[in-house]
């Protein structure tokens, strides 16, 4: 099936369809030997295709939950001493290459996913996918009851409503659902209602629970779970 290249190259895990497009323009990608233009279809199956030198393989298809620790950056770098997701021995373990989906800010904990397939994570990120996210949040000063009903009201984030909804676990521990995907975008509210946060990790993606996972951890996605997340 004949498919446009940067789909592939997205597809085969090497980088975002945006960063594909940007590759066959600047004539780093060739097709059974000839330069790729911008709009240009093939098959990856019947058809050979070189990135930056570089031949795409049919790779299987691999999925993973990350529990993220904190302090570590969510960003493809592995050099020497660099606090990377990809510098954990439990990422390097895996043996495939993979990329995080989505993302966390260098304090925040919890679930990401690595996969090859570029497909589940355009859909995965994909705003029109709207997969819930639930984060635990512990900030102070404490959180009113007031405060808890104004955050189930949802609330302003540059101009635009953010819906979302809170859970009181203690005084000053909160779970906080979310469906936006705004960098950023839980330190935010917590900012809007003055609170400084002291741990703030992701525990759910869709129906996917980090659940007991270690920190630093990884685990295969079961196939009831990727279906659950991009059917």
């Amino acid at each position: 099936m004949q498919e446009r290249i940067q789909k592939i190259i997205a597809s085969a895990g090497i980088c975002s369809r945006r960063n594909a497009e940007s590759l066959i323009e600047s004539k780093r990608v060739l097709v059974n030997g000839n330069l790729a233009k911008l709009g240009d279809k093939a098959d990856s199956e019947k058809d050979e295709i070189i990135v930056s030198g570089k031949k795409i393989k049919k790779d299987e298809k691999v999925y993973y939950l990350l529990n993220k620790p904190k302090e570590y950056l969510s960003e493809n770098k592995k050099e020497p001493g660099k606090k990377s997701i990809y510098n954990l021995a439990s990422v390097n373990s895996i043996n495939k290459r993979v990329m995080h989906v989505g993302r966390l800010d260098f304090m925040s904990e919890g679930m990401l996913f690595l996969t090859n397939d570029g497909d589940f994570s355009n859909k995965i990120i994909h705003p029109r996918y709207e997969l819930v996210k639930i984060y635990y949040v512990r900030a102070e000063p404490t959180f009113s009851d007031a405060e808890i009903r104004e955050l189930n009201e949802g609330v302003e984030i540059d101009g635009e409503e953010v819906e979302c909804k809170a859970r009181r676990i203690s005084d000053n521990e909160i779970e906080l659902e979310i469906h936006e995907g705004k960098n950023r975008i839980v330190r935010r509210i917590m900012e809007l209602f003055d609170k400084k946060i002291f741990r703030l990790v992701r525990i759910k993606i869709g129906a996917v629970k980090l659940g007991n996972l270690g920190i630093s951890e990884v685990r295969k996605l079961t196939s009831e779970e990727i279906k659950g997340l991009v059917g």
